[in-house]
């Protein structure tokens, strides 16, 4: 759902970018607030019914990993909040950054995992996870405010801007 959102409003991002900053901030936090309330059900299913689910999707026995899928779940929430900051990004044109920021990730998923995945197994690797995605959602968060409030920044090619070239 947040993928399609996000898709679907890359032409709109990429439009207001362009032209009105402040019609872009009020889209990139709409995108941010549907983001989070998919992130938060998600989060409460966990939280209510992960045993549950857990059991029957999978088997009975799996139903000890409700917690480990709550922390999936608020993992969830960063890996949303990073698909969104990254169609903002996107449509502003910005592709190296994002790159770096994965790149930063990536390093702190691989040095959590070496550190936490032998000592607590399982659990170790979802912390892992969450940790590497909250660096991303933090960092692709942290250059969207900087390409945002950097108005000498490469724009976004849009079909507005195409056009206006063209005349």
């Amino acid at each position: 759902m947040v993928q399609g959102a996000g898709q679907a409003s890359l032409g709109r991002l990429g439009a207001a970018f362009a032209s009105d900053r402040g019609a872009f901030r009020h889209r990139v936090r709409r995108l941010l607030m549907f983001a989070g309330g998919v992130g938060s059900v998600a989060l409460l299913g966990a939280l209510l019914w992960g045993d549950v689910i857990l059991g029957a999707v999978f088997h009975p026995r799996f139903a000890v990993l409700q917690p480990e899928l709550v922390v999936m779940m608020i993992a969830s929430l960063f890996v949303y909040a990073t698909s969104v900051f990254g169609y903002a990004l996107t449509a502003a044109g910005v592709k190296a950054g994002q790159l770096a920021v994965f790149g930063v990730a990536l390093a702190v998923g691989l040095s959590t995992a070496f550190a936490f995945s032998a000592s607590y197994g399982i659990s170790g690797a979802v912390a892992s996870t969450a940790c590497s995605w909250a660096t991303a959602a933090v960092l692709s968060g942290q250059l969207l405010r900087r390409v945002g409030a950097d108005s000498t920044h490469e724009q976004a090619e849009t079909p507005s801007t195409i056009r206006s070239r063209a005349v």
